[in-house]
């Protein structure tokens, strides 16, 4: 997602045009809302933040990249949004962590125009290991208060602003739904044994290794359980267990946004009410 303090946006919109048409537009792509089946048209729109008047628009191949999509229209954006605009002062560009890239930031310095974008906390396992005693309350333009921890760190050549929020509901959602793949990983790695258990001879280790990590994968915790595999005369034991420290590791990203920006002048809760109003 990305768009302007008065805003852009990217998003795929599925459609029921037939699998057969030759359209370069409209593909098959992942779905956030869940009909991977059907085709999809992205839709680049930039309107106004204060009055949601639309000033830039294109449409592309819905599985392009946001961050290739970024790359391709930056100059065209600028360009229709400074001809649309009375004040000059340049605009806010606010994107997520899909259209992160080194050479958006450096055109991004070289311009007037300003940005808050996130990262991932993947990323930034030093930030997130930062104990919430050394952060300090935050008032948001919902009312909410929020624990936020503020440094700089060198991002894409330059010391960065850096503003970490964290939210305790985000926190429990995400430990719960760790929780809930870790048991559904378990149970399919339950019948995984006895299958590997009763394997024909024409199995391998490569091939258990393989399905096996498929299993953690699909269920995002390749990594949080330790899988354990002997093979005997063709025969194999698959044993899995947690793995305690990379829980707790992933649990200290939970919860955690990690926002950068060039807008100095702004208070941490002013930074973080922007990014959350480019869903327009």
């Amino acid at each position: 997602m990305f768009n302007f303090f008065k805003g852009h946006d990217t998003s795929n919109y599925y459609n029921y045009l037939d699998v057969l048409n030759p359209s370069e537009l409209s593909r098959i792509t992942k779905s956030k809302a869940g009909r991977n089946s059907l085709r999809h048209i992205g839709l680049a729109l930039a309107v106004d933040r204060d009055h949601g008047i639309p000033l830039f628009s294109r449409l592309y191949p819905a599985n392009e990249h946001d961050a290739k999509v970024m790359k391709k229209l930056i100059d065209e954006i600028f360009e229709q949004i400074n001809a649309a605009m009375s004040d000059k002062k340049g605009i806010t560009l606010v994107f997520d962590k899909g259209n992160n890239s080194e050479e958006l930031i450096l055109k991004l310095d070289e311009s007037r125009h300003h940005f808050v974008g996130s990262r991932s906390p993947y990323h930034h396992k030093d930030l997130c290991r930062v104990p919430l005693e050394q952060y300090r309350e935050v008032c948001v333009k919902s009312g909410e208060v929020l624990p936020v921890y503020e440094t700089r760190e060198e991002i894409y050549g330059a010391k960065r602003r850096i503003i970490v929020s964290f939210n305790e509901s985000t926190f429990q959602r995400q430990l719960h739904r760790m929780e809930q793949n870790l048991e559904k990983a378990k149970e399919e790695l339950s019948s995984f044994k006895r299958k590997a258990r009763g394997a024909d001879g024409r199995s391998t280790m490569d091939s258990i290794k393989r399905q096996a990590l498929e299993i953690t994968d699909r269920y995002h915790v390749t990594g949080l359980l330790d899988i354990d595999i002997e093979e005997e005369e063709n025969r194999f034991k698959v044993s899995a267990r947690k793995n305690f420290p990379a829980i707790e590791e992933a649990k200290t990203r939970f919860g955690k946004q990690i926002l950068f920006t060039d807008r100095e002048s702004l208070q941490p809760g002013e930074v973080i009410d922007i990014y959350l109003d480019r869903y327009i």
